[in-house]
This record gives structure tokens, C-alpha cells and sequence, in this order.
């Protein structure tokens, strides 16, 4: 063999091996890519699950039919992946969706297709999105398929949701303190008395550490049949908040020493000693404690050698300055009452020097306002305030007007005591009308009428007013009939007579709704909005634009004539209960304008639209105005036409704002809402659990708990 074959042989097998190098580094790269394909398929499919099921979760508060979105079938994108290792975001997400879709079924029994047992299959289907958090994960908020929200919490929501009858029939069962207070006003907002005061006893066997749950839970024990119990809870509140600061921080303990003292009352035994100054918590509402001071004393609680201090204490706050009309009503009235049952005669000059109101010094008028509607008589917020009840009231108030004529005693003075006399029967009026006696939060107004309302119409318009606090509904329109005659004797170019002219006509335009006659209330509420641009009446202008609104689309199916806008609702500010409305404010007004736009829009929109105006309308809560039923009328609007349960909606609708309001207060407001709309059986609802609340608060034994309680 040559050279030249020897080097052929030698680089054949070379070749080969070359080639089968090539072959293998092919099949490697092969196996390699069906491996990472294999890899892909999953991760894909993790990607396409979340997208999709993020899409599908958001597409519940989006415009569409009341049919709900079906999102479980989206888990098996999921599912497969959560099986690989390496893989955990499948897994996290598959159990995020669990837990969200449970979510979104509850709140979409309360929002998108109101239903009550709806509500009941969401409550357990929130207690299995708990289990599988508490079992998995444990996260305590789901981010990856939509905003950032807590883990389910059956409790939590329920509070969101104004889901009352989970809140009140499963609270045994809650653990957070928020939840447990909001159990106990949910037991309150159904008229359920006995059920607080059962949850109550339930909480306290626990030694509720939290203050404003401990303060609600032994009110709830004075408001029951155990005040002693009630009792030891607030003396250890009392001395805490007197004593220690947390963070460098203390509240006062004015409202926990007024709870205990009424509790004490109740319970006949005396109350435990004030504490001593301490560097913490200060003992303020002195001007409501003193009132309750007051009003034991003259029905023989305290001992007499305590009267003449209590006297005294009284006499100094009213000399002092500034001072609220309440709170200078309520100390008078509160004074002449213990003065007479102790046989302490109150010289006339006496009185008048304390009715003095004296503006220089930041004195509020004792009747701001000629015009009293029956909002004026029933709305009040929650919280102690200087209080009698309703006969102390019209008793102080014939002693100051006997006063008025005695002899020796200056014109001046005279007309100081009728006016403080007239003011006195006014807040008694207001007692009588919260208690629903309507009878005699008439003849309180009538008394008061002579004195301190000075046109027959003005007098008129608070008679209806009272009677309509009642539910005498056919009988007040009776009498703004004859209101509306004497306002229009008037002269044109009387101011005064145009705001008490809208007041009627919107006072008329509210019991025309209640009893069934939108077309005929739509027309009243038009001319109160007429009357009151004349005047510089911002606030009694609003609620006038604002029940056209509610009540005029009702009529006509169209909506009213506002300026077209906005879809969202701004913040008004109507929150703020401090700020009075009574002179115009360019940016106020325009920020009106766009809400009632907002409402126009929304109520005008198509039916499914409105579902997801639903869902932005809860996000824009706690901007209630004082004219609640207006604004529970506009949200009811917004299910017009649409299957679903308007109470369960407006439940959630109100769950912010509620609390802002007395529950006597929101229950008559929930009541006239719904005989707005010709809802018989819930407005009746509504009316018992005011008969309720009422005869708690008619109760003076129990006045001041109630009121702590927001009842």
C-alpha cells in the first residue's frame, strides 16, 4: 500500500466520526428543544390563566347583563401548572382565583344582582375562600389577578356590604374588633334590640381590651338588664383614658363618664368617683353631663345637699360664653326644672340674664331659623349632646313663658324669655317628633309658633312638619295646603317668605312621593327649586334640586333638566356636618352642579351600564347629604328596571354613610325611601324597626345610652 492509501484509510474512520458527531449534537439540540418546549407549555399556560382570569374578575364591575360572569373553568389553566416544580406562581394564582371568585359572588349579591339569599350562598362561599387562604398560602392580600385586595373575609365584607343579617345572626363568631362593634349596630339598624344586648353579653364575657368596642358592649349591658356589669366595664375605660397615654396620645373620658353616670342611674346605685387630673384624658361635654346632672336631681337621684352645686355648676356654664343654642336651651330648661322640684325660686331677672344670647361673644341665636321642616325635627348625628326629655322640655318651657309676664320686669327682658320660651317648646317639639309622638310634637310647635315663628305660614309649614314626623301623612298636606295660602298672601318682594314658600312646596313635593304621587310631587319640588334661587338659601336649594332629581325621573321617566357632566360623583362635602351651607360658594355650587350631573348621567344610562355605576358608586360613599331619602331615592334609581332587591342594594349602597346619621334617623330615612319608589312591605319593615328604636329612646332612663349608642 502507497503513502497516499495509507492516508486515505486513516482519514475515513475520521469522517465518520465527524459525522456521527454532527447526528448527536442534532438529536441533543432536539431533545433539548422538546424539553424546554415542554418547559414553555406550562409557563404559557400560566400566563393565559392569569390574563384571562383577570379579565374575567374585572368584567364583573363592568357594564354588562345581570347574568354573572363564570370564571371557575379558567382554574384549569391553572391546575396543570401548579403540578410543576419550579412553578409556584401557578400555584399562588390557582389559589388566588379560588379565593377571589367567592369575592366577587358575594359582593355581586349586594351590587350587580341584589338578592338576599344570594347574599346567604356568598357568606358560605366566603367561608371556603378563608379555609383555602388559611390552608395555603395564608397571604393576607391577593394582588396578581386584578387591585391589590385583602384576603376574604366573611366579616369585613359583610361591614362593607351593610350585609346586617350575616353581621348580627353570625356574630358570636367574629374576632376583629371592628367587625364585632359593627354587629352590634347591625343588630340595632334590623330593630333588634334583645340581639344586642345578647351580643353584647357575649363580647364582655370576653374583657373587650379595644375602647370603642368595650364603650358600645357596656352600653349595650346599661341599655339591657345588666348596667351594674355595664358599669364596671366604663369605670376601668374611665380611670385608663384619665391615666395613661399611648404613643404620646389620650382621648377624654367626658362621653365614658356621662355613660356611666346615666348607667348608674339606671341601675340605682351611685355612680364611682370622678378620677383625679391625671396627665392623660381630660373630662369634657361638661355642658351634656351637666344636663344629665341635672334632670337626676330633679327626679330625686342625687342627694338634696348636692343641689345647690349642681345649681351653681349650671348657673356658671350659662354665664359663661360661647354657647350652642342646644346646649343653652337644655341647661335652662334643665335649671328650671331642678329649681322647681327642689322649691328654689329663679328670680325673673335671673332667667333673663342666662337666656341672654350674646352674639358679640360667639353666642349662637336661639332660633336660628324660622323655617322647620321635618328634617329639621328628625335629623340628628350620632353622639352625646346636651339632652332632656321631650315633657322636661315642654314643663321648662311654661315656666319660662309664665316668668315673661311677671311683674316689674322690663319689655326687654319680657321678650328675652318669650324667645327662649318659644326656642324651649321648638327643641321640645324636635323630642316629641325623634320619640314619634306626633300628637305632641304638634302642640309643642303650636306653643312655639306664637312666640318664635312670626307668619302664619311659617307656622303652618312646622305643624305639618311635626305631623308628618309621625306618619300623618294626609293630615300634614292638609295643613301645607293651608301653609302654601298664607305664603302666598306674602309680598312679592318678602325675602323671608320666599325660603319658607320653598320650604313648603319641598316639604309637600316629599309626602306627595310617600303617598304614591310622583307626577304631582315632581311639580312641587320644581317650584321649591324655583322659589329657593330667589334667596340665598344654598342648603335648602340643594335638597330642593336634589329630590327634583329623585323624585322628577320617577314621574317622567326622563331625567330632570341638570347639566349634562361627569360619570363620577365628586366629594361635595357633605360629610362634614360643621359646615352650615348658608352662604353661597362659587366652587361649592359648581362641585354641586357636577354631582347632580353625575346622578343625571347615571340615571339616564342603559340598564347595564347602570350595573357598573353600581359598582363605582360604592367606591364614591360617605358624602351622604342630610337629606338622606333623596339621596337613597338616587340610588335606588340606579336598579330601576334591572332585576335585583333595592333593600339588599341600598344595605350596601348606605353601609358607609350610615353611621353618620342616628339609626332613628336612617331607619325613618330607609322607610320614606321606599314608599318613594312604592315599596309597601319594606317601607312597613322599615317603620317597625323605628317603633323600636323609638321606644328605647322614649325611655329617660335610657335617653343618654341610647344616644351613646347612636340609636
Amino acid at each position: 500500500m502507497d503513502r497516499a492509501e495509507a492516508r486515505a484509510v486513516e482519514a475515513a474512520p475520521t469522517a465518520t466520526t465527524k459525522r456521527r458527531t454532527r447526528r448527536g449534537r442534532a438529536a441533543a439540540l432536539g431533545v433539548a428543544a422538546l424539553i424546554a418546549g415542554a418547559a414553555s407549555v406550562p409557563v404559557g399556560m400560566v400566563e393565559i390563566g392569569t390574563r384571562r382570569a383577570a379579565a374575567c374578575l374585572a368584567s364583573y364591575e363592568g357594564p354588562r347583563e345581570p347574568v354573572r360572569p363564570v370564571c371557575g373553568p379558567l382554574m384549569d389553566w391553572l391546575v396543570l401548572p401548579s403540578r410543576v416544580p419550579l412553578l409556584p406562581a401557578a400555584r399562588y394564582r390557582a389559589e388566588e382565583l379560588g379565593a377571589r371568585i367567592p369575592m366577587a359572588e358575594y359582593r355581586d349579591a349586594a351590587v350587580g344582582k341584589p338578592d338576599r339569599e344570594g347574599l346567604a350562598l356568598g357568606a358560605e362561599g366566603m367561608l371556603a375562600g378563608e379555609r383555602l387562604l388559611a390552608t395555603g398560602s395564608q397571604r393576607p392580600v391577593l394582588w396578581d389577578l386584578g387591585r391589590a385586595v385583602g384576603a376574604p373575609d366573611l366579616g369585613r365584607d359583610a361591614a362593607e356590604l351593610g350585609d346586617h343579617r350575616t353581621l348580627a345572626s353570625r356574630g358570636e363568631a367574629w374576632l376583629a374588633w371592628p367587625v364585632r362593634l359593627a354587629a352590634l349596630h347591625a343588630a340595632l339598624d334590623e330593630g333588634d334590640v334583645p340581639r344586642t344586648v345578647e351580643l353584647a353579653k357575649r363580647y364582655a364575657g370576653w374583657d373587650p381590651r379595644d375602647e370603642d368596642l368595650r364603650a358600645a358592649v357596656a352600653a349595650a349591658l346599661c341599655l339591657g338588664d345588666e348596667p351594674s356589669h355595664g358599669m364596671r366595664l366604663l369605670e376601668t375605660l374611665q380611670d385608663d383614658r384619665a391615666k395613661r397615654k399611648y404613643a404620646g396620645m389620650s382621648r377624654n373620658f367626658g362621653d365614658v363618664r356621662e355613660l356611666l353616670v346615666a348607667c348608674a342611674a339606671r341601675a340605682h346605685v351611685p355612680p364611682p368617683p370622678k378620677p383625679s387630673d391625671g396627665e392623660a384624658g381630660r373630662g369634657d361635654l361638661v355642658e351634656a353631663r351637666t344636663v344629665l346632672r341635672l334632670r337626676i336631681s330633679a327626679q330625686g337621684g342625687d342627694t338634696a345637699g348636692s343641689i345647690p352645686e349642681t345649681i351653681d355648676a349650671a348657673t356658671q356654664l350659662l354665664e359663661a360664653a360661647p354657647r350652642s343654642a342646644r346646649s343653652r336651651l337644655h341647661l335652662l330648661a334643665g335649671l328650671v326644672e331642678l329649681a322647681a322640684a327642689a322649691k328654689r325660686e329663679l328670680p325673673s331677672t335671673t332667667l333673663v340674664r342666662l337666656a341672654t344670647v350674646r352674639a358679640e361673644v360667639g353666642d349662637e341665636p336661639l332660633v336660628p331659623s324660622p323655617v322647620v321642616t321635618t328634617l329639621d325635627l328628625l335629623d340628628e348625628a350620632p353622639g352625646l349632646v346636651a339632652v332632656l326629655p321631650a315633657p322636661t322640655l315642654a314643663a321648662a318651657a311654661d315656666r319660662l313663658e309664665a316668668s315673661s309676664k311677671g311683674e316689674g320686669l322690663a319689655e326687654t327682658g319680657a321678650a328675652q324669655l318669650r324667645t327662649a320660651a318659644g326656642a324651649t317648646f321648638l327643641e321640645a317639639a324636635r323630642a316629641f317628633a325623634q320619640t314619634g309622638d306626633a300628637r305632641g310634637a304638634a302642640r309643642a310647635i303650636d306653643r312655639a309658633g306664637a312666640l318664635v315663628l312670626p307668619s302664619a305660614a311659617a307656622r303652618s309649614l312646622a305643624h305639618a312638619s311635626a305631623l308628618r314626623s309621625g306618619g300623618e301623612d294626609a293630615e300634614a298636606l292638609d295643613e301645607l295646603d293651608r301653609a302654601r295660602t298664607a305664603a302666598d298672601a306674602a309680598p312679592a318682594d318678602d325675602v323671608a317668605a320666599h325660603a319658607v314658600r320653598a320650604a313648603i312646596h319641598l316639604e309637600a313635593a316629599e309626602v306627595l312621593a310617600s303617598l304614591g304621587r310622583p307626577a304631582d310631587a315632581a311639580g312641587r319640588a320644581a317650584i321649591a327649586v324655583a322659589e329657593a334661587g330667589k334667596v340665598a338659601e344654598v342648603a335648602l336649594g340643594a335638597r330642593a334640586r336634589y329630590t327634583l332629581l329623585a323624585i322628577g325621573r320617577g314621574a317622567s321617566g326622563a331625567p330632570t333638566e341638570v347639566a349634562a357632566g361627569r360619570e363620577a360623583w365628586p366629594w361635595v362635602g357633605f360629610a362634614d356636618r360643621a359646615s352650615t351651607w348658608k352662604r353661597p360658594d362659587p366652587a361649592r355650587l359648581a362641585t354641586l352642579d357636577a354631582a347632580l350631573a353625575g346622578w343625571q348621567h347615571a340615571l339616564a344610562a342603559p340598564a347595564a351600564r347602570r350595573l357598573a355605576l353600581r359598582y363605582e358608586a360604592i367606591l364614591h360613599r360617605g358624602d351622604a347629604p342630610r337629606w338622606l331619602v333623596a339621596h337613597l331615592a338616587l340610588g335606588a334609581g340606579l336598579l330601576a328596571g334591572a332585576p335585583g332587591d333595592a333593600e339588599v342594594w341600598l344595605d350596601a349602597f348606605a353601609a358607609l354613610d350610615a353611621r353618620r346619621f342616628t339609626h332613628r334617623t336612617y331607619a325613618w330615612s330607609r322607610a320614606e325611601a321606599a314608599r318613594w319608589r312604592g315599596d309597601r312591605a319594606a317601607a312597613e319593615l322599615w317603620a317597625s324597626r323605628l317603633r323600636s328604636l323609638r321606644s328605647i329612646a322614649a325611655d329617660p332612663t335610657r335617653t343618654e345610652i341610647a344616644r351613646f349608642l347612636g340609636i
